[in-house]
């Protein structure tokens, strides 16, 4: 059997983990675009949510570096399989709490485990795969997760008309157990078994390709934290275009199922033109969407805004997983994408606050504006400084100029 030209065991893990990646973010969507909203409802004053999220945003900083050094020993099929299997258990809790603080803290729980899984499920797609596929493997993997988040805000639009918004939780505990079941039913482990072991050091973070990572996830982590993966936007969608729940929720399914059919094409390009060149192009495009975005005064314009959010954050995310993939030592990439991923979440979570601070002085704007001039900045460094992973500095002579990222079998 092909797919578009290549067999089907060319595709690794793809088919597992594009399916059951679908199904947790899927289900997750149908209520995270009105989670700032379900915190009011328990209590929560704006200043508040800034804090919560904040929290839990550290605690899947610090799981990441946790999860990354255990996929690093015990393999990254066994990672995905237990904390999928914990989040479904949290967030089931969390469906029925009756306090901010409570559903606060099973959510940082419910975060950990997420996070715990995150460097697992980069490695075990890009690593299952041949380099030449890596873009078109996360792009197939995000075209399934993109086509799902379309159905999640819709299925919790109409959801959200027959049961209290905190329920739609349950939705998604069903999902994340759903995805480890088949995850430990039929992954496969790429972890080598008699691979050479290096220990990692934290200064590697600081030197190199690692902090070419480390950088670029900063930025990334900051601008999503300030738009799609925080409040702010469903703070300003409701307090300053004045939409109610269900079309937040309808409106941000619009911009993921655009950003869905986008996918597969970007993969290819990915391949093609290189990632980290594909991920600052389009950090900086969707700096200036979200930003144009925040003062549209017609709901035409606002609907547009999230299409060109959602098509350019699908090219970001292809671009990001192939990019740390590419600049990362196999040897050390588990602790490496982890403690990548531990600092510049940290530091993202650290903004969140601040910003939501400023925001209450300076205007529901202000965190759109933020996005827009780190996008400018981050897209300048990876476009105009070379990209070239210390682990392959010996055959850095052999490769054509423009192929910093194309690499050799692994």
């Amino acid at each position: 059997m092909r797919i578009r030209g290549e067999r089907l065991k060319d595709w690794g893990n793809v088919p597992v983990m594009a399916p059951t990646g679908a199904i947790q973010l899927g289900s997750l969507m149908v209520w995270l675009p009105i989670m700032a909203l379900i915190l009011r409802d328990l209590g929560a004053s704006d200043v508040v949510i800034s804090l919560a999220v904040a929290t839990w945003t550290a605690s899947e900083a610090v799981a990441q570096f946790v999860g990354g050094k255990f996929a690093d020993e015990w393999g990254r099929r066994p990672i995905l399989v237990v904390s999928s299997f914990s989040a479904a258990m949290f967030l089931l809790l969390g469906a029925f709490t009756g306090h901010w603080v409570t559903f606060t803290l099973l959510f940082v729980l419910m975060r950990f485990a997420k996070g715990f899984q995150t460097p697992a499920r980069t490695m075990i797609i890009g690593e299952s795969v041949r380099p030449d596929l890596q873009g078109r493997a996360f792009g197939v993997v995000e075209m399934f997760i993109a086509s799902l988040a379309v159905l999640g805000p819709v299925l919790g639009a109409y959801l959200i008309g027959w049961i209290p918004a905190q329920r739609l939780l349950l939705v998604t505990a069903g999902g994340w157990g759903v995805a480890a079941f088949f995850r430990y039913r039929y992954l496969q482990e790429t972890l080598k078994p008699n691979a050479e072991r290096i220990r990692f050091s934290f200064r590697q973070l600081f030197r190199g390709s690692l902090f070419e990572v480390l950088l670029t996830l900063v930025a990334v982590n900051t601008i999503f934290n300030l738009t799609l993966w925080g409040p702010f936007m469903a703070l300003h969608a409701s307090d300053v275009f004045l939409l109610s729940r269900e079309q937040i929720n309808l409106f941000y399914a619009i911009g993921s199922g655009f950003g869905a059919a986008s996918s597969p094409l970007v993969g290819r390009l990915v391949d093609h033109f290189g990632a980290a060149r594909f991920l600052g192009v389009n950090l900086l495009l969707f700096g200036l969407a979200a930003f144009t975005w925040s003062f549209q005064g017609t709901v035409f314009g606002i609907i547009l805004g999230y299409i060109a959010m959602g098509i350019t954050y699908q090219v970001a995310m292809i671009g990001s997983a192939a990019y740390r993939i590419a600049m990362t030592d196999p040897q050390t990439r588990g602790a490496g994408l982890g403690a990548c991923g531990m600092i510049s979440i940290m530091i993202a979570a650290l903004v969140v606050p601040i910003v939501g601070y400023l925001r209450v002085l300076w205007g529901s704007h202000l965190p759109f504006v933020v996005v827009a001039v780190l996008g400018l900045a981050v897209a300048l460094r990876l476009l105009l400084k070379p990209q070239i992973p210390d682990w392959l500095a010996v055959v850095e002579d052999q490769q054509p100029p423009d192929a910093d990222l194309s690499f050799p079998d692994q």
